[in-house]
């Protein structure tokens, strides 16, 4: 498992005042432009009342992350944060800064090569059996991971194809974890439960997802038609609910598989991550059938995004306004040049009309131009079949014509995500995304 230790510098013969270690996407693995995990671990050998930062991007589109850090001296704080990373090449640096000093500051390894197209999480004691699926079409890359490494945000699954699960231990997961991982299956991931006689020892809250109950202790059963050999394997017996969908060799339910939301669950009967099951000759249809099952897709894409209004011109009122200052303008100086200047010292009237009229504009400009800056949005909620739930998914354009920071704030549970990219920084305390852009929406 990649993990970068991160120390900062000292100087000579008194401790380092931080201490950090950091974890960054899936065994080190990055699905580019979408929300990935960062667990960072920070140790303060003395207290610290600053903030951590998180840099990304180039320096026309720098992308941050703020988070507040407070901690006293000789105490540790576990970080679980989600980063969109649009380009691998590009150094992710993590700084400790208190009061505009800077702490410590590390690069984490990135590059071209941790990238991929989808990731497979097995959650197993062994890791080994996954790599199957980096030789399919797809490049997908396989991450095994325990129980403190899974997201606690069910957007960090985002970039996940699919999640195994063969030796789950309930008792080190936090609520939130399990949480997220039932919210992304029922926002459409895919998860496969597996295990042999280990499936009869999965946490409650896990049988409750599956298609199929677990019943009496395995038994070997040759099953041809999934393995591609004749030679028997261990199964256990499992007992489908009504109306999922099943397959079966020789009156031996091996797999059952059922909708939950607009996601996929699966169960096998069968441990395809054995020493014997990683030689079965049919093992890489049988992953593939796996991965190839349909979830269904949200209705609300971001192409939705881009039929949101993207420019606006001044308002009616502006535009009236703007012609009234024009006409005074002219009339005070045309009676300034027919009854002030050819007085003595009539220029300086005129002068001075001049430079007030100068400062009524730039004023009327600054609001002319607060009021360009607008914001539409467009929300669609979806309702999770059978599970009492719905997705709430809000696209908003901002109208920025003038260029500028503006600040959008995301409700409790919701991650902001710019669908461009243009310079932005998120401050996860408050929930809140600040951005700047020029001349058009975003």
């Amino acid at each position: 498992m990649p993990v970068v230790f991160l120390l900062a510098g000292a100087a000579a013969g008194s401790p380092a005042p931080v201490d950090l270690e950091a974890e960054l996407g899936f065994g080190g693995w990055i699905v580019p432009g979408v929300w990935i995990p960062l667990r960072i671990e920070v140790a303060a050998h003395s207290p610290v009342d600053g903030e951590l930062v998180i840099r990304t991007g180039t320096a026309q589109r720098p992308v941050s992350w703020r988070h507040p850090l407070r901690l006293g001296a000789g105490a540790r704080q576990r970080l679980d944060l989600d980063v969109i990373i649009d380009d691998p090449r590009e150094p992710v640096v993590l700084s400790v800064i208190v009061r505009a000093d800077l702490l410590a500051e590390r690069t984490i390894p990135t590059g071209a090569l941790r990238a991929a197209e989808g990731i497979v999480i097995g959650v197993t004691d062994d890791a080994a059996g996954l790599e199957i699926v980096t030789d399919l079409p797809t490049r997908l890359r396989p991450a095994y991971l325990r129980e403190a490494q899974l997201p606690v945000r069910w957007q960090a699954y985002e970039g996940v194809a699919l999640v195994v699960v063969r030796d789950l231990q309930d008792s080190r997961l936090l609520p939130v974890q399990r949480e997220a991982l039932i919210q992304w299956v029922a926002q459409g991931g895919r998860l496969l439960v597996t295990g042999g006689e280990s499936l009869m020892l999965q946490a409650p809250w896990l049988l409750d997802l599956l298609p199929a109950q677990p019943g009496v202790a395995a038994r070997k059963v040759a099953l041809p038609g999934l393995t591609g050999s004749g030679r028997p394997v261990p199964v256990i017996e499992i007992r489908p609910r009504p109306g999922v969908g099943t397959v079966a060799e020789g009156g031996t339910i091996a797999a059952a598989h059922w909708r939950y939301g607009r996601g996929v669950v699966t169960v096998w009967a069968f441990d395809p991550l054995t020493p014997d099951a990683r030689a079965w000759p049919a093992r890489r249809g049988l992953w593939s059938s796996l991965l190839e099952m349909r979830t269904q897709p949200a209705v609300a894409s971001p192409d939705l995004g881009r039929v949101l209004p993207s420019s606006q011109g001044l308002s009616g009122r502006a535009q009236v306004g703007l012609a009234v200052l024009m006409v005074v303008y002219i009339l005070v100086v045309r009676h300034a040049l027919e009854h002030w200047v050819p007085a003595r010292g009539g220029w300086l009237s005129l002068a001075a009309v001049t430079l007030i009229f100068a400062g009524v504009m730039d004023a009327f400009a600054v609001t002319a131009r607060g009021s360009a800056i607008a914001g539409t949005q467009v929300t669609v909620i979806e309702t999770m079949a059978n599970l009492g739930s719905a997705r709430a998914a809000t696209y908003v354009s901002v109208v920025n014509p003038y260029g500028g920071t503006f600040r959008l704030q995301a409700p409790a549970g919701a991650l902001l995500r710019p669908l461009e990219r243009i310079p932005v920084t998120f401050l996860s305390a408050s929930n809140h995304l600040s951005a700047s852009a020029v001349g058009r929406g975003c």
